[in-house]
């Protein structure tokens, strides 16, 4: 595999294990402040405060699922170099490079930008089964692939 595949690989997944950790933080902190929180005389307030504790709970418990089914994927992937880009590809283009695994959004590696996206994104379904060479139009721009690594 190339060397500059692999690193887009490597940032990928440490991206991926950040955001996982970070949001389990926050699930940590929530977990605390709620356990720390003491009964007041203003009941209704207390009440309150911990349903929103809950509800942040229940949304950074879905973000956290969420983060953990694109780890498993992307930890599936077949990052091997293929003729037409797949998933798993890494796609340099005229106008950027492109890292069809999970939609992460920007990267960057070797001071390169890369933009890692789904196969579903519509940049990322423009890519697939396209091979080096071709021209494709997004956005209104003509766009040409120069490498799939």
């Amino acid at each position: 595999m190339n060397n500059f595949k692999e690193k887009t690989v490597s940032v990928s997944s440490e991206k991926l294990k950040t955001q996982i950790n970070f949001i389990q933080t926050q699930l940590g902190e929530l977990k605390e402040a709620n356990t720390n929180e003491t009964k007041s005389t203003a009941g209704d307030k207390h009440e309150t405060g911990r349903a929103m504790v809950h509800l942040e709970q229940e949304k950074l418990y879905s973000q956290l699922g969420q983060f953990q089914k694109q780890f498993s994927f992307f930890n599936s992937l077949n990052f091997q170099p293929q003729k037409s880009v797949s998933i798993g590809s890494l796609v340099k283009t005229s106008q950027a490079n492109y890292f069809v695994s999970v939609g992460i959004g920007a990267l960057v590696v070797d001071n390169e930008n890369v933009f890692a996206v789904s196969a579903a994104s519509p940049i990322g379904n423009l890519l697939l089964g396209k091979n080096v060479n071709d021209v494709f139009s997004f956005n209104g721009k003509e766009i040409k692939i120069s490498e799939i690594l």
